[in-house]
C-alpha cells in the first residue's frame, strides 16, 4: 500500500509542495509519514539528490494535524 502511494502521490505532493510557488499548508487527520520530514531533513540526499536540492532551497513543509488542534481546542472548554 505504501509503495502505491510512493508511487502515484509522492511526485504530486512533491511538486506542490517545492515547485509550485506558493507557500503550501498540508492539513491532515493524522501525522506526516515520516518519509517527508526525513526528505526535509536531507536524510535521502545520496539517493534522492534533485528532491534535497528543491527542500534546500524551500522554506520548508508547513503541516496541521488538525486532530491535535480539535483535541486542544475541545480541552480548552
Amino acid at each position: 500500500m505504501f509503495s502505491q502511494f510512493l508511487l502515484s502521490e509522492l511526485p504530486v505532493l512533491c511538486y506542490i509542495y517545492y515547485l509550485s510557488g506558493d507557500q503550501i499548508v498540508d492539513i491532515y487527520p493524522g501525522e506526516q509519514p515520516s518519509l517527508f520530514w526525513k526528505i526535509e531533513s536531507g536524510q535521502y540526499a545520496d539517493e534522492l539528490p534533485q528532491l534535497s536540492a528543491l527542500t534546500r532551497d524551500h522554506a520548508g513543509l508547513i503541516y496541521i494535524d488538525f486532530r491535535i488542534m480539535q483535541n486542544n481546542c475541545s480541552s480548552a472548554a
